[in-house]
């Protein structure tokens, strides 16, 4: 598709029915959402919650979650920050404590969920929207 980004108007389960389906489809063709409140409410309180564990990283520990995210080891961290290896395993200890993972890997994943654009050090307009988790 070509332009404008597709448009989420809601979130269906698998198991709908083939009548409830068609019942979706005129709905969000109508232009109306079909997030329910209690949908909208945990995306707020998810983007909340990803904000603040963002927020709790300080500018250092960003430099090595984008490092972290490019699959660069803790020896290639340390020569393209000029600090020890030491530090390196300090800074990841603490990333993962401040994000609730427990691996490089989690921390990574962490970061992709969360719709974070590493490059600009903060999260999209909408993260999780390329997932199909939030609307758009």
């Amino acid at each position: 598709m070509c332009g404008k980004p597709a448009r989420q108007d809601g979130y269906l389960h698998q198991d709908i029915t083939p009548e409830a389906l068609v019942a979706a489809v005129g709905t969000a063709a109508n232009g109306a959402s079909l997030w329910t409140v209690e949908q909208l409410a945990r995306i707020r309180q998810w983007q909340e919650d990803v904000g603040r564990k963002w927020e709790t990283l300080t500018r250092r520990e960003r430099e090595v979650l984008k490092l972290i995210v490019s699959a660069c080891s803790n020896g290639e961290i340390a020569a393209a920050l000029g600090i020890t290896r030491k530090t390196v395993e300090f800074h990841v200890s603490d990333i993962l404590c401040k994000l609730g993972v427990s691996s490089r890997l989690a921390a990574a994943t962490w970061v992709k969920e969360a719709g974070f654009d590493i490059e600009m050090d903060e999260p999209r307009e909408n993260p999780g929207s390329e997932r199909g988790v939030f609307p758009r």
